[in-house]
C-alpha cells in the first residue's frame, strides 16, 4: 500500500543529486536532450542548485542557445561564485555572444580561482586575439602548450598571434608544427599562406593557396588572397580571372578586391578603382 506521502514502499525518493549524476552520464554520452530533461527535474525540486544551473546552461550553449544560456550561468555563480568552471563556462558562452570582452574578465575570474584550468586559458588566449591583444594572447597559449606540447589547436593560434604582432618566421614554424601534427589541415594551410604574404614571398603562398583553393573550391576568401599573390607577382590575367571566380561566389567581397586592386606599391598604384571596376565587370 502506498504510504502517506505517495511514495511506494521501498522505494527511493529522487533527489537533486540522483537526476544531476543520471544527467551527466547522459549529457558525457551525447544525449543532451535526455540530459536537459534530467537537469530541468532537479531544478524543479531545487532552483538554486548550481550544478544543475550550470550544466543545463551548458547544454544550451551546446544546442547554440546562448542568452538562455548566460542566464543560467550567471544565475549559478551567483549561488556559488567559487567554482572555477562556472566562470570559464561562462567565458566560453559569452565568446559565442560576440562578447569577447566581457569574455577576457570570466576567464580571469576563472584561472584565479584555479590557475591550471587549461580550457580557461585556451579560451582566454582566443578572446584576446578577437579583441587584437596579441601579445597576452601569446603568454596564454606558450602557457597551454608548456603542458601540452602536442595541442595543435595552441600552436595554431600562437602562430596566428605571432603572425599579426609581426613574428612571421616565428608564425610560420608554429603553422608548420600544426601540418606535423595534424597534415593537411586547412586552417594552417591558410595561415602559413598569409604568413608567406606577409613576408613577401607570393610564389609560395601562391602554391599553398592554390592547393587550398582546389580542396575548397567555394571558399572566396582563399581565392581573395590567391588573387592577390597573382597580382603581386604581375601575373596579371591570372589575378583578374581569380577576382572574378571569388566575386562570383560571394559578390560582397568586390569592395575588398577593389582595394587590392588599387593597393599602392611603392608610391604608385597596381591598377586605378576606376580601371579596376571596368576590368572586373568585362
Amino acid at each position: 500500500m502506498p504510504s502517506p506521502g505517495g511514495i511506494p514502499p521501498g522505494a527511493t525518493r529522487l533527489t537533486p543529486q540522483h537526476l544531476i549524476a543520471e544527467a551527466m552520464q547522459r549529457h558525457q554520452s551525447g544525449d543532451l536532450d535526455e540530459a536537459e530533461r534530467l537537469y530541468r527535474q532537479a531544478l524543479s525540486l531545487n532552483p538554486r542548485d548550481p550544478d544543475a544551473l550550470h550544466l543545463l546552461g551548458l547544454i544550451l550553449h551546446q544546442k547554440e542557445k546562448n542568452p538562455a544560456a548566460l542566464q543560467l550561468i550567471e544565475q549559478a555563480i551567483a549561488v556559488d561564485a567559487g567554482v572555477a568552471s562556472y566562470h570559464s563556462n561562462l567565458g566560453e558562452v559569452l565568446r559565442a555572444l560576440g562578447r569577447s570582452g566581457d569574455a577576457i574578465g570570466a576567464y580571469r575570474r576563472a584561472l584565479n580561482l584555479r590557475s591550471n584550468l587549461v580550457a580557461a586559458r585556451y579560451g582566454l588566449g582566443i578572446a584576446l586575439i578577437n579583441e587584437g591583444t596579441f601579445s597576452d594572447a601569446v603568454v596564454e597559449f606558450k602557457s597551454v602548450l608548456a603542458s601540452d606540447p602536442h595541442d595543435w589547436e595552441s600552436h595554431l593560434n600562437l602562430g596566428i598571434a605571432l603572425s599579426n604582432l609581426g613574428h612571421i618566421e616565428e608564425g610560420i614554424a608554429q603553422f608548420e608544427r600544426v601540418l606535423g601534427l595534424k597534415p593537411g589541415y586547412p586552417d594552417a594551410i591558410r595561415g602559413l599562406a598569409k604568413a608567406f604574404i606577409g613576408k613577401g614571398d607570393y610564389e609560395e603562398a601562391a602554391e599553398l593557396l592554390s592547393g587550398l583553393s582546389s580542396s575548397q573550391p567555394n571558399d572566396a576568401d582563399i581565392l581573395l588572397d590567391l588573387g592577390f599573390c597573382f597580382q603581386e607577382l604581375a601575373q596579371v590575367e591570372r589575378a583578374i580571372q581569380v577576382y572574378r571566380t571569388a566575386l562570383e561566389i560571394n559578390p560582397k567581397l568586390y569592395g575588398r578586391v577593389l582595394v587590392n586592386l588599387a593597393r599602392a606599391s611603392k608610391g604608385q598604384f597596381w591598377l586605378r578603382p576606376s580601371a579596376a571596376t571596368k576590368i572586373l565587370k568585362t
